[in-house]
């Protein structure tokens, strides 16, 4: 999945039954799934990437 950039503060969360799918009109995605692949398309602008996991030992 992926989202195309709007310019804007929408942020949208998507889990395994977004696979495949366009995410319109936001700018960021979420997820809780640590084996999905998250995408942006960029032009004139850098994207920022965060990644935060945690162990439960």
């Amino acid at each position: 999945m992926y989202a195309g950039l709007v310019h804007k503060d929408k942020i949208r969360i998507v889990d395994k039954s977004n696979t495949g799918e366009q995410i319109k009109g936001v700018d960021a995605l979420i997820t809780k799934d640590l084996d999905l692949a998250l995408c942006i398309t960029v032009a004139d602008c850098l994207p920022v990437f965060f990644g935060i996991v945690f162990f439960n030992n």
